[in-house]
């Protein structure tokens, strides 16, 4: 499960993942809990840090649940031209799908500046201080769906999913 921040991922995984009785492993998730148990990132920097090592996990996680013979939903915003190195290798253990949120450069902002202004967000983003650089990120097109030799289903999340829940979990199944 790919996208931008603010696109929805992390709902739209929850619900595929208890739909299809999979366990979930969510970048954001793993972030919240390193930060918890280091403390809060002082800076965009350090914050950026604790997602590096989330990510690691995730990986590692990722890797494990196929070898045991399983499904997994991984959730993160993935980045085009970064990611896939990182990606590639879990697809030789699986029959991988992605599903790509999407939605327009006016929702995600409402969306992502809402979020933290509604205190729904953990100190380990730092989202404040990246809402510029979010805008930077959509417009050179990091947030495109990650290159990937497998299926790939873009959902539309503006309002709603589009295509629908059944569809997507066709899709994913």
């Amino acid at each position: 499960m790919s996208g931008a921040p603010a696109t929805g991922k992390t709902t739209l995984a929850e619900r595929v993942a208890t739909s299809l009785r999979l366990p979930l492993f969510a970048r954001d998730e793993l972030k919240e809990a390193i930060g918890d148990r280091l403390g809060a990132p002082r800076d965009v920097a350090e914050s950026q840090r604790l997602g590096l090592a989330a990510y690691a996990a995730l990986y590692v996680a990722a890797r494990r649940v196929p070898e045991a013979g399983t499904g997994v939903v991984i959730e993160s915003n993935f980045r085009r031209g970064r990611s896939e190195g990182e990606l590639r290798p879990l697809l030789a253990h699986a029959s991988a799908r992605l599903v790509h949120c999407a939605a327009e450069l006016a929702t995600i902002e409402e969306r992502y500046r809402g979020r933290h202004l509604r205190g729904e967000r953990h100190p380990a983003h730092r989202d404040a201080e990246r809402a510029d650089a979010l805008v930077e990120d959509l417009a050179a097109g990091l947030f495109e769906p990650v290159d990937l030799e497998c299926p790939c289903l873009v959902v539309h999340t503006d309002a709603g999913y589009r295509p629908g829940m059944g569809e997507i979990l066709a899709f994913v199944a």
